[in-house]
This record gives structure tokens, sequence and C-alpha cells, in this order.
């Protein structure tokens, strides 16, 4: 889910472009997915794993790392999607409220309900000239 800062010039000599589309990160078959805002760059998909499995979360469907550098230093933003949910935690969440999670010692992480909505993009690039 990182993006690139990269430009790429394209040119085109045909006037017809295929129309593509970026699919969304979300699994189908989703009931609910959490982020957790911030986390340290170590962390990785399995720690995730192991942390959520252990606390009765629900199923783990999908685990979406995006490497940030805004801050005061490189972080990470986690999506856990999951294909059942504790509806516990989920009303809890629902209500805008966060629940702590601690993985080692006094340290813990937020997590909070994913307000995350995709919108379909064009990704084809736009005609810069056309021969004729």
């Amino acid at each position: 889910m990182a993006s690139s800062n990269t430009a790429s010039s394209v040119v085109s000599t045909s006037p017809v472009q295929k129309n593509t589309t970026q699919e969304s990160p979300v699994p189908a078959d989703t009931v609910f997915t959490v982020v957790i805002p911030w986390a340290e760059t170590w962390v990785d998909q399995a720690r995730i794993m192991t942390e959520f499995d252990e606390l009765d979360f629900g199923t783990i469907n999908k685990v979406d790392i995006v490497h940030r550098t805004q801050g005061k230093r490189p972080h990470q933003k986690i999506f856990i999607h999951f294909s059942d949910f504790n509806e516990e935690y989920m009303a809890h969440l629902e209500s805008g409220k966060e629940i702590k999670v601690f993985y080692n010692g006094s340290y813990f992480w937020k997590v909070r309900k994913s307000n995350y909505s995709h919108s379909e993009r064009n990704s084809a690039p736009k005609n810069k000239i056309e021969l004729c």
C-alpha cells in the first residue's frame, strides 16, 4: 500500500487507452477492519498475528502494513482485516473508543476502527500528445 513519489512520463501514440482501476485492498469476506495508527518499524505481520490471536479478537483475514515517514521518526500504520470479529470489541470500537493492546510489558498499540473507504481510481495515463 505504500505509494511511490516517482513520476514517469508516458507518451501515447494511440487515442485508445485501457481503462484499468485499482482493486480494493480489503478482502471481500471482511466483516470488520481495525487500524493501529502508529507502530514501530520492526513490527511485522507474524507479530501482529500472534498478539491478536492470543487476545481472541477474531479470525484475521489479512494484514496490511503501510510504512510512514511523517512525524518524529519513521513508523508503520497497520490495517488488520477480520472475517469474524469479537462482538464486545466491535461494539466498543463502533462507539468511537479505542482499545490498548499491550504487546511487550508496558508497551501498547492503540487499536481503532478503520474508517478506510476505497474509491476506484483510474490508473491509465492521460494522453499527452496524439500524432495525426
